[in-house]
């Protein structure tokens, strides 16, 4: 068995199937407002199904993860059936969602909830606690009010659901078009 997928187009079906997963995963577990998340304590509910929601759209993200949105982005490309102009369109849209997640704009209002004023604030929760135990992370998310510790999952989490909500969008449409499918030369 391997990591990567036999082919371009194998990705994209991974990529549609666990985005429609996610979405179906988010909808069961009635994810909380921002007045929960903002009310909430740390050992509550809302807390931990923010934490969840990160861990579940890191694979979109992830630079060595198989279906992270640039990758998807040139599976379209690969996957290509016609010269329709749709495909660029809907492969440019997935990395300029891409690149707004990771863009210096997104980084200066997460800046505005870290403990030191000059760290993203989301990175520090996600990297400190949920999926590493970066000791200076950690340190920085302890120093940290409780509301803002729910505010920058929440709006870390806001950007993310989006880029891979639009991302899913362009490839059902590419899908649905006939534009991109299987490569006639293989799998």
């Amino acid at each position: 068995m391997s990591k990567k997928p036999v082919s371009e187009w194998m990705r994209l079906q991974m990529f549609e199937t666990l985005a429609a997963e996610f979405f179906a995963i988010d909808d069961a577990l009635h994810v909380p407002s921002l007045k929960d998340v903002t009310s909430a304590s740390e050992d509550s509910t809302s807390h931990w199904l923010q934490f969840l929601r990160v861990a579940m759209l890191r694979k979109f993200f992830a630079k060595e993860d198989q279906v992270e949105l640039r990758k998807v982005a040139d599976a379209l490309r690969t996957c290509r059936l016609s010269d329709d102009p749709g495909v660029d369109d809907a492969a440019k849209a997935i990395e300029q969602q891409f690149g707004q997640f990771s863009g210096d704009d997104a980084k200066s209002w997460k800046a505005l909830l870290s403990s030191d004023g000059s760290t993203d604030a989301f990175d520090d929760m996600i990297y400190g606690r949920l999926l590493h135990a970066d000791a200076d992370k950690f340190t920085r998310t302890e120093a940290m009010p409780s509301v803002d510790k729910h505010l920058a999952l929440f709006i870390g989490v806001a950007p993310l659901q989006q880029a891979v909500e639009l991302s899913l969008y362009n490839v059902r449409i590419c899908i649905a078009n006939g534009w991109v499918g299987p490569s006639r030369l293989g799998p």
